[in-house]
């Protein structure tokens, strides 16, 4: 190998690993591949692997329209830190980031050390109702939720203004069952009621197609979120209610159905 500068000349054979070549202050000639095969620290491989969770999760919710509009229009602050002592942005003004962006942003607040996604990671933004109490059973063609509107007693009252009910969720399978399997996986799935039982319970299913199932079959336990979504007929959105995810063992799924209960 050879580097010149006007009338130097200067040849080499051999490793070259570190080598510099300076001349007058000025680098004419760096190795870098030291730097590339550099061992990262601890510290850099969490990160990575948290950055990767959260972005595989957040692209995942980004999916589902209804979610993806709700988290358009949340505020959004970038972190804790930039947030302390400035008044919080009205909730008419939400922030100028794309909804990926602001999924990724709050789960990057909770700052979980994990393989795959978990319990608190945020499916819909802060500040929504509390979920009402949920059964859900997964069978080998169909998840079906079981609501109950009843909470603290009382039934949860729809105006005449909710004309539309969308069931949304994120399954999450995880714990693989072969070293060659993937860590996790994420699914959306979502239906959309223009009409829907405002009584006392109320019931949606999600199909879940053969690649589905052969996905799940991979892992032996997974995690369920799963949010309600109201609206007006021109698609206004007009609440949404938190939960977190509920996990469960996929056991001998699907020769058996697995099912997912929240603790509201």
């Amino acid at each position: 190998m050879a580097a010149f500068h006007e009338n130097l000349k200067i040849e080499f054979t051999g490793d070259i690993t570190g080598l510099s070549i300076v001349i007058n202050g000025k680098t004419f000639y760096k190795d870098k591949s030291s730097e590339k095969n550099k061992e990262r620290s601890p510290a850099q491989r969490r990160l990575q692997k948290n950055h990767s969770v959260i972005s595989t999760f957040a692209s995942c919710v980004n999916k589902i329209p209804v979610v993806k509009k709700i988290w358009s229009k949340s505020i959004f602050s970038k972190s804790l830190k930039q947030s302390r002592g400035k008044d919080k942005l009205d909730s008419h003004n939400p922030g100028k980031a794309a909804a990926f962006n602001k999924i990724m942003a709050a789960n990057r607040k909770i700052h979980l050390d994990t393989d795959h996604p978990e319990r608190f990671s945020q499916f819909v933004p802060e500040g929504a109702q509390g979920l009402m109490r949920f059964d859900a059973i997964l069978l080998a063609d169909e998840l079906i939720v079981n609501l109950s509107m009843i909470s603290n007693g009382e039934r949860i009252k729809f105006s005449e203004k909710e004309q539309r009910l969308t069931g949304a969720a994120v399954i999450s399978p995880y714990n693989r069952r072969k070293r060659s399997n993937k860590r996790f996986d994420v699914f959306p799935k979502w239906e959309i009621y223009n009409e829907f039982n405002t009584g006392d319970t109320h019931q949606i299913t999600f199909s879940i197609t053969s690649e589905e199932q052969e996905l799940l079959k991979k892992y032996k336990d997974c995690y369920f979120y799963f949010t309600i979504v109201t609206e007006t007929g021109s698609g206004r959105i007009i609440r949404y209610f938190d939960t977190r995810g509920v996990t469960s063992s996929l056991g001998d799924y699907p020769v058996s159905p697995v099912q997912f209960t929240n603790e509201s």
